[in-house]
């Protein structure tokens, strides 16, 4: 049932402290053939995340001892921990709402279905799948770095965004507000991409847009980016060619990105 056109594994983290339980759902996940990391409590998984460590899926009970799976998941999303799947387990009757409103993507009753974590292995591979052939996808006949200006005030989206930019091996500055942004073609600054926010100190990124715009600068593709309902027809009629809702898509940034490169290799 579970298939992976590419090989990787997928990596689980199961949190959880009873030991009958890490049984089952370990032998479970070695059914899918994944690579598993058991820790008994939510401090240990947070620490795992601080550390670096990655995984494409996390497996968390509710109630564990020194920190509990809804607070280490709450914890974790704050660190900007949005591509792993997160899934909250318990026999509570309390548990899904917790889990649900600390940031879990999906919350299950124990006992677990074979079937069900099945559904969920394939859906984490499909995703690792995607992902790889986006990043293959973007190609750079001449080889040239695309040079991105992030304009970004907060740090987890700053780091997100970032992260994201690097995995297409681009050249990134970041500045905070919308007047450093200018200041920096006004300095003489070339970008290839500009990932804007809205609401910004000093200046909103809108104004910063308009004003970059009325500079001249119609080479930058500009990319206005906020989870405000509101803020695609402040971009959008400002000169932005393109408005993206918070949380950007790999994906989504894999094709701007080519499309940039296809532009700049034209110009060669």
């Amino acid at each position: 049932m579970v298939s992976n056109a590419q090989g990787s594994l997928v990596k689980a983290l199961l949190v959880e402290d009873i030991a009958v339980c890490t049984f089952i759902l370990s032998t479970m996940l070695r059914r899918f053939n994944c690579e598993i990391l058991v820790v008994k409590n939510g401090k240990e998984a947070m620490d795992l995340f601080l550390e670096g460590k990655k995984f494409d899926i996390v497996l968390c009970d509710k109630d564990l001892p020194i920190m509990s799976g809804t607070e280490a998941v709450e914890k974790i999303r704050a660190m900007g921990e949005t591509n792993v799947k997160i899934v909250g387990v318990s026999g509570d009757d309390n548990a899904m709402e917790a889990f649900m409103s600390a940031g879990a993507d999906v919350f299950m009753y124990k006992p677990m279905k074979l079937e069900t974590l099945g559904t969920m292995i394939q859906e984490v591979i499909n995703k690792k799948n995607a992902m790889f052939v986006c990043l293959n996808m973007v190609s750079n006949a001449h080889g040239s770095l695309v040079k991105a200006l992030l304009v970004e005030d907060i740090a987890v989206c700053t780091f997100i965004l970032s992260t994201m930019l690097r995995r297409f091996n681009c050249e990134i500055l970041v500045v905070k507000n919308g007047k450093e942004a200018i200041d920096q073609f006004l300095e003489g600054k070339k970008f290839d991409i500009v990932l804007c926010d809205k609401y910004l100190p000093i200046m909103f990124g809108p104004e910063a847009v308009e004003k970059i715009c009325a500079m001249g600068e119609t080479d930058v593709k500009i990319v206005g980016v906020s989870g405000d309902d509101n803020a695609m027809e402040a971009f959008m009629s400002v000169c932005a060619d393109v408005f993206v809702y918070k949380p950007m898509k790999l994906e989504t940034l894999g094709t701007m990105i080519q499309e940039v490169i296809n532009k700049k290799n034209a110009m060669v």
